[in-house]
C-alpha cells in the first residue's frame, strides 16, 4: 500500500539537463517542507542554507503548472543555486547567499555567468541576507535583493 502525502516532508530538486534520462540519474538536492524541522537536528547554523531553503519554498508556491525548478552544476562544481524554467524558457537563474563579500561575489558571479552563458536566461538573480543594487557583471545585470524584499514580491 502506498501512502500519498499532500505536503511531503521532504522535496527533491534534480541537476538541471535537457535530457530527461540524465535530470533523473542526478544527485538531487533535498529540501524541508518546513524550516521548524531543522531545528529539531540542527548540527550546523549556516544562515545560507536556511534562505536557500526558504527561497525553494517560495518558488515552489509561485511555480506555474508548466514551471519547474532545477539547480546547475559543471565539471568545476560551481554551482548556481536555481534554474526556474516555465515551459522551454529558462525564466531566472537564482543565487542565493547570505554574506555577499568579495569573494563570496567573485565565486557567486563567476558560477551564474558560466550558467548564463550556457542557458541563455532572462534574468539573474542573486537573494541575499541584506544586500540591494544591480551590478554590471560583464555585460550581464546581476539583480541583488534582500531575502524580505524578494519574499514580499508578488
Amino acid at each position: 500500500m502506498f501512502l500519498f502525502l499532500k505536503n511531503p516532508f521532504l522535496y527533491l530538486v534534480y541537476k538541471h539537463n535537457f535530457s530527461l534520462r540524465k535530470k533523473d540519474l542526478s544527485l538531487p538536492k533535498v529540501y524541508l517542507s518546513n524550516l521548524g524541522f531543522a531545528k529539531r537536528g540542527e548540527t550546523n547554523k549556516d544562515l545560507g542554507k536556511k534562505m536557500e531553503n526558504a527561497v525553494f519554498l517560495e518558488l515552489e508556491r509561485r511555480k506555474s503548472a508548466q514551471g519547474s525548478l532545477s539547480y546547475w552544476k559543471n565539471v568545476q562544481q560551481e554551482e548556481v543555486d536555481f534554474v526556474v524554467k516555465n515551459g522551454a524558457d529558462i525564466e531566472c537563474l537564482i543565487q542565493v547567499c547570505a554574506d555577499l563579500n568579495a569573494d563570496t561575489k567573485k565565486r557567486e558571479w563567476r558560477a551564474l555567468l558560466k550558467a548564463a552563458r550556457e542557458l541563455k536566461p532572462k534574468k539573474l538573480l542573486c537573494i541575499t541576507e541584506n544586500y540591494a543594487s544591480i551590478e554590471k557583471v560583464k555585460g550581464k545585470k546581476v539583480h541583488c535583493i534582500p531575502l524580505l524584499e524578494w519574499l514580499q514580491e508578488k
